[in-house]
C-alpha cells in the first residue's frame, strides 16, 4: 500500500500508528510554529473577543494520552517530550490524577485507600483533582506558549468512572467539563458537545 501523496510505502500495524504518530506531531509543530507567527502580525476578532473578557491568550498545545494500563502512553510521551524539546519547545509533563501536590494525596485516597469508596466519591475526587490541575499547572503553562503532555484527562474520567464504576458517562463528561470551567481543551473554548 502506498501513500497518495508521495508514493511512499505506508506501514501497517504499530509501525502504521508509528508513522500516524509521527505526521500528526509534526503537523501540531507546524501549526505552532505558524499560529505563534500569524499571532505577531495581527490578532484575530476571537483574540480580542477573549481579551476583552479578562480571558489570556493562550499560545500553547495541550496533547493527552489516553489508554488503557500498559498500552504505552508514557512510552509516547517520553517519544513526543523528547521530539519538541529537539524541536526548541517548553514541555510540561504531567498526570492525572497525581500531577499536584493535591492532585498526589487525591491519588493516594483513591488507589491506595483499604475499603471501598463509592463510585460517586471517587468520580467527585478525580474531577477535584482535574479542577486543581487545570487551574494551576496545565493553564498556566499554555499560557506561556509551553506544550502541556498529559498521562489522562477527561477521556479516562468517562471510561473508568463511567463504564467501569457504572456511572452515567455523560454526567461524569459533565462533572469534569464543570470542574475545569467547560473547557475541554484548557483554553478557554468549550469543548465538543
Amino acid at each position: 500500500m502506498t501513500d497518495g501523496e508521495t508514493n511512499a510505502t505506508v506501514p501497517r500495524g504499530e509501525d502504521a500508528m508509528a508513522v500516524d504518530f509521527a505526521r500528526a506531531v509534526q503537523l501540531a509543530g507546524r501549526q505552532a510554529r505558524e499560529g505563534s507567527g500569524a499571532q505577531a502580525q495581527g490578532r484575530s476578532e476571537e483574540d480580542d473577543d477573549a481579551q476583552a473578557r479578562g480571558e489570556e491568550e493562550v499560545t500553547g498545545l495541550f496533547v493527552t494520552f489516553e489508554g488503557g494500563d500498559g498500552v504505552g502512553k508514557s512510552t509516547q510521551a517520553a517519544l513526543l517530550e523528547g521530539w519538541l524539546r529537539d524541536q526548541g519547545r517548553e514541555v510540561v509533563r504531567t498526570r492525572e490524577p497525581g500531577g499536584t501536590e493535591v492532585g498526589q494525596r487525591i491519588r493516594d485516597i483513591v488507589l491506595h485507600h483499604r475499603g471501598h469508596v463509592e463510585p460517586r466519591a471517587e468520580a467527585l475526587l478525580y474531577a477535584a483533582d482535574r479542577a486543581h490541575h487545570v487551574a494551576t499547572v496545565v493553564r498556566p503553562a499554555l499560557a506561556r506558549g509551553a506544550v502541556v503532555i498529559q498521562d489522562r484527562y477527561l477521556d479516562s474520567s468517562v471510561a473508568y468512572q463511567g463504564a467501569g464504576r457504572v456511572l452515567d458517562a455523560a454526567e461524569v463528561r459533565d462533572l469534569s467539563l464543570w470542574a475545569v470551567e467547560g473547557a475541554a481543551r484548557c483554553d478557554g473554548a468549550a469543548g465538543p458537545g
